[in-house]
């Protein structure tokens, strides 16, 4: 589902926050690629986005208490900051979502989480899925979280399942090199939504078998995809999606002809 025109809607303000495991699995050569990479998403956000960086391990930081503007001045704070990320400890997940949580949040601006880690936790709340159930039941979609998953030995699971439950989605990155510019392509991918809060009903087809549940945001430069599974003589579908674009609401309604679609593989 895309936006028919430019003028449809608007781009909307964001805070961002990007939050950077400098635990010891992440090694030290890990660590520089995601700082090489952050560097560069810091250059791409708009004059109307407020941002805030995060580094944890055992122990949580904090560039700013606050949200802060995308100004010169405070993009350099944040630049030093990730300079000082450093590789060491062990990795407290679950403490780092409980953190992202206090930031504070406004009904007008979307807030997204950008975690970038290898889902390994080993230090506090260990178990994969009470790390996703509790954060998800707790956050309920208000803060959208993206997974950057880093290196050979990532924890799929976690970050895949956690960013579904959490109106995002997980990116793994094996190799180091591509570390940097495939953290700028997802900053771009979410760099301008229309659309938030998405909800979505269906007429036609069981709705246990479509996912996700939570609908990420509508995004300019990001399709919003849904997968569903139908019995193949099924014809004809409809799903309605509503959302909100600041203070105002919207309702969409799409038909869909599943005759002309293609059957499905094991990547969907």
């Amino acid at each position: 589902i895309r936006r028919a025109a430019d003028t449809v809607l608007p781009p909307l303000p964001r805070d961002i926050l990007f939050v950077q495991d400098c635990s010891a699995s992440m090694t030290a050569a890990k660590v520089r690629a995601c700082r090489q990479g952050l560097h560069a998403t810091l250059r791409l956000l708009q004059p109307s986005d407020r941002f805030n960086l995060m580094a944890f391990r055992e122990v949580i930081g904090r560039c700013f208490d606050d949200w802060a503007p995308a100004r010169p001045t405070e993009l350099a704070q944040g630049g030093w900051f990730i300079e000082q990320m450093e590789s060491r400890g062990m990795t407290d997940i679950y403490a780092a979502l409980e953190a992202i949580k206090t930031m504070p949040s406004e009904p007008s601006r979307p807030m997204i989480a950008i975690m970038i880690s290898d889902g390994r936790p080993t230090k506090g709340l260990q178990d994969n899925f009470e790390i996703i159930q509790r954060f998800s039941d707790s956050n309920r979609g208000r803060v959208s979280v993206f997974s950057f998953g880093a290196g050979q030995n990532v924890n799929r699971f976690l970050l895949d399942f956690l960013s579904q439950k959490n109106r995002g989605a997980s990116r793994i990155v094996r190799e180091l090199a591509a570390i940097p510019s495939e953290l700028v392509a997802l900053v771009q991918e979410i760099g301008r939504p229309v659309l938030t809060d998405l909800s979505h009903r269906w007429s036609g087809v069981d709705e246990t078998e479509i996912y996700p549940k939570l609908l990420t945001h509508l995004y300019l430069d990001r399709p919003l995809t849904v997968v569903g599974r139908v019995p193949a003589d099924a014809a004809d579908a409809g799903v309605r999606i509503l959302g909100r674009s600041g203070t105002n609401s919207y309702d969409m309604v799409f038909g869909l002809d599943l005759r002309t679609g293609s059957p499905g593989g094991p990547a969907t």
